[in-house]
């Protein structure tokens, strides 16, 4: 049997950094089987739900979009949303109209400042969970990326394909899934928060702010390998 592949997870920012959740195991969110052949019986179900995490929001959400003219305007409940309007512009922004995937769709992205790293070979793909709706026209935008050599934050990206629209999101709720891809498929996965050494947030750092400089982001990730200590990950003992 092979150890397991070591992944670790940290927040960009210590500040506030006890409002966030503990990334947690899709499987843990699993209720009684109803048969011998019921769904978690499936083996595909079963090893997709063993490589799949759970991210969470730390926010209670109440959004209105509304398209006027050729902006797109956000009315927010605040009754319903645990963040001030100051620091809601602080986490979510409306992308520039020349950012989006269509001219029709506008996108929207909440800050999810949670970090993910292996000394191993491991790409991490972001993809919608599949536990709790937040809207009826809003899908969100996936992406992959290798965490050894990447080291960002996530963002929760939506992307709405028709307005007005709603986006109803309580503390706790899942925001999204992030599934890690080993060489070995059949490898387990030990996942726990890193620590935040100097030598991982100087690396860190060094992934920072690159799409806004550059545009073949690829030759960057080439570069960051290149250029990356042998080992970053160490386990958080505290806590």
């Amino acid at each position: 049997m092979t150890d397991p592949v070591n992944i670790g997870w940290f927040l960009l920012e210590e500040e506030s950094s006890h409002a966030f959740f503990d990334p947690v195991p899709l499987k843990s969110f699993r209720s009684g089987a109803l048969s011998p052949k019921a769904v978690q019986a499936c083996p595909a179900v079963n090893d997709f739900e063993a490589r799949a995490w759970v991210i969470r929001s730390p926010y209670s959400i109440d959004l209105r979009l509304e398209q006027h003219g050729s902006k797109v305007r956000i009315k927010m409940n605040p009754a319903k949303t645990s963040l001030s309007k100051a620091e809601l512009g602080k986490v979510l922004t409306v992308n520039d109209r020349q950012d989006w995937r269509a001219p029709d769709k506008p996108v929207l992205q909440i800050k999810i400042p949670y970090l993910f790293l292996s000394d191993d070979t491991v790409y991490l793909t972001q993809i919608p969970q599949t536990i709790k709706p937040h809207t009826d026209h809003g899908v969100l935008i996936c992406g992959r990326f290798p965490i050894r050599s990447w080291i960002r934050p996530l963002s929760f990206a939506m992307e709405f394909t028709r307005l007005p629209a709603g986006l109803f999101i309580r503390r706790g709720d899942p925001l999204c899934f992030v599934l890690f891809e080993t060489k070995d498929p059949s490898a387990s996965l030990a996942v726990g928060r890193a620590k935040r050494t100097d030598e991982l947030m100087s690396f860190t750092r060094s992934c920072l702010g690159v799409t806004s400089k550059i545009r073949n982001t690829f030759s960057a990730i080439e570069t960051a390998e290149t250029r990356r200590p042998k080992r970053l990950l160490e386990w958080a003992t505290d806590g």
